[in-house]
């Protein structure tokens, strides 16, 4: 028992992350944290584990299921200042963040390791879109354009500056793609390679329950219909898509009969589809509604601009269902040979590929026999490297063997 007492550490755990963001009721970044949460609280010893939460937003029940844990405290935290008093009056060994925030830089840690997950580099990489506000006009959506529009370079600098401060407080920075860390290293000044761990995003737990009765509800055949997601969001790109698709319809190429589009929250944002009565426009969903999707969709569409990881495309393989995706980011690590990949930014090659993936002989059954093998594939490693990031958490470098 003294020698339990003696090894206990004290760690810090953000969860602020795993809080809805107002935009949408998933975010990759959001079910990350939450994988990261479960697989800390499963592999703790004697830590000592201090979680804290934005109480002006919602906690997802999982989490907030586990209030009672012993070792565990939960603490609101209503503003930064509060943040920086916990700190300062404890001795953390380890923060973890699963999420930048724009608080982390004005924290001092003190001898505090500052553990780090960077997700992506998207307001780099992708600040703008000619389309955006298609999906959320206002006046200060406008405003906001017009500054990204006009003061584009000045606003790159100032994200890259944000970036360079972020890394030189990390001690150590998660990035869940190789093509991350890459775009960090090509991107931001004076970052040392040695800080960047590549780590998978991890795997989404398997023993998800479904709605099957979604899709018929729905009044959608099985293999019949084709899925976009995410479609509030300029970033996911599904206006494009959307056009590319009601084209094909008004062309009569054989294609799924109905395609269905989930997050739409401004139905606004598609009026010019002129065959409306071949699109089916949901908000955001459960998730054992949006499992049912990817299962029994015919073709899962993702035409993201970015992407750090790239989890529904994942997700749909799972299920035997093929995929046409963008080339970029790190959806070709991560996808491999299982995809048929697109240029996003292109409505005609949108409407090549998903015509070559519905009409050219073979091309959907070698996607369906690919694809559960490379989500397979990637799986393993998912898993494999979020027990390497539990273990970097709660037990600190000297007990990891990271293998890229």
């Amino acid at each position: 028992m003294k020698q339990a007492e003696k090894n206990k550490k004290s760690i810090l755990v953000d969860l602020i992350a795993t809080q809805t963001d107002g935009q949408s009721k998933f975010h990759g970044g959001g079910e990350y944290a939450k994988e990261i949460f479960h697989s800390i609280l499963k592999n703790r010893n004697h830590q000592e584990i201090t979680f804290i939460f934005d109480p002006s937003r919602p906690l997802d029940s999982s989490i907030t299921r586990k209030f009672d844990t012993p070792g565990c405290q939960f603490v609101a935290i209503k503003d930064n200042k509060k943040l920086q008093k916990i700190l300062s009056n404890n001795k953390f060994e380890v923060y973890y963040a699963p999420l930048f925030r724009k608080d982390h830089l004005a924290l001092e840690f003190g001898e505090t390791k500052f553990i780090l997950t960077i997700h992506g580099l998207r307001s780099i990489e992708m600040p703008r879109d000619k389309f955006e506000l298609y999906y959320s006009f206002s006046i200060w959506s406008l405003m906001r354009f017009c500054y990204r529009m006009l003061f584009s370079k000045h606003d790159i600098q100032r994200k890259r500056n944000i970036y360079s401060v972020l890394s030189r407080k990390a001690d150590v920075i998660v990035v869940p793609s190789n093509h991350t860390k890459y775009s960090l290293l090509s991107s931001i000044k004076n970052i040392g390679e040695d800080k960047i761990r590549v780590l998978y995003s991890p795997r989404k737990a398997n023993n998800r329950s479904m709605n099957d009765n979604f899709v018929e509800k729905l009044v959608l055949e099985d293999q019949n219909f084709i899925l976009l997601i995410s479609s509030n969001r300029w970033l996911k790109n599904a206006y494009r898509a959307v056009r590319a698709i009601d084209e094909l319809y008004s062309q009569g190429i054989s294609i799924p009969s109905k395609t269905l589009l989930l997050g739409v929250t401004n139905p606004w944002t598609f009026k010019f589809i002129k065959n409306k009565s071949r699109f089916i426009l949901k908000n955001y969903v459960s998730q054992e509604e949006l499992d049912s999707c990817y299962k029994k969709a015919a073709l899962f569409v993702y035409p993201t601009l970015n992407e750090g990881f790239g989890y529904p495309p994942l997700e749909a393989m799972k299920y035997g269902t093929p995929v046409v995706a963008s080339a970029i980011g790190s959806i070709p690590e991560i996808c491999g040979d299982a995809v048929m990949y697109i240029n996003p930014l292109s409505v005609d090659e949108i409407k090549t590929r998903i015509t070559q993936c519905c009409c050219q002989e073979g091309v959907i059954e070698n996607l369906r026999e690919k694809g559960p093998k490379q989500s397979s594939y990637i799986g393993l490693m998912q898993d494999d490297m979020l027990a390497t990031l539990t273990r970097l958490i709660l037990f600190g470098e000297n007990k990891i063997s990271l293998s890229q």
